[in-house]
């Protein structure tokens, strides 16, 4: 295709004599016949094997490409979640282990552990004043 002025283009021979046939239809099944249509997309999957992953809108339904989007989506979310953790401390894996813990219903929650001893606490030196204040 030529661009001869602006907002206009001239259709090359090979362009022209396609249209001449009137196929039912052009699509990219079509035009895979075609050494220059194999090219742009050679030279398009290359710009984007740098820039990253495409999604294959022929071969994939919309839920698929959904579907396979999600799932690269979780794997790069789990990838940096575990980047992150190899670099905090142990303690704060520690409070993060346990926290998930008590989320998914296991033991107490961590405040109350420390009410509960906090009052046993007070309990315990609350009776030894007792004691020490009746001796």
């Amino acid at each position: 295709m030529n661009l001869p002025s602006a907002a206009y283009t001239k259709s090359r021979k090979r362009g022209l004599d396609i249209v001449k046939k009137k196929p039912d239809r052009i699509d990219v099944a079509y035009l895979g016949q075609f050494q220059e249509f194999k090219d742009f997309r050679a030279l398009r999957h290359t710009k984007q094997e740098e820039e990253g992953p495409e999604l294959d809108l022929n071969s994939k339904t919309p839920e698929e490409s959904l579907e396979s989007a999600h799932q690269k989506l979780r794997g790069d979310l789990a990838t940096d979640l575990l980047q992150r953790l190899k670099t905090c401390s142990s303690t704060f894996f520690e409070r993060l282990v346990v926290e998930v813990i008590v989320k998914m219903g296991y033991g107490a929650p961590v405040r109350t552990q420390v009410r509960q001893s906090a009052s046993r606490e007070t309990a315990e030196s609350t009776a030894s004043s007792k004691k020490t204040n009746s001796t």
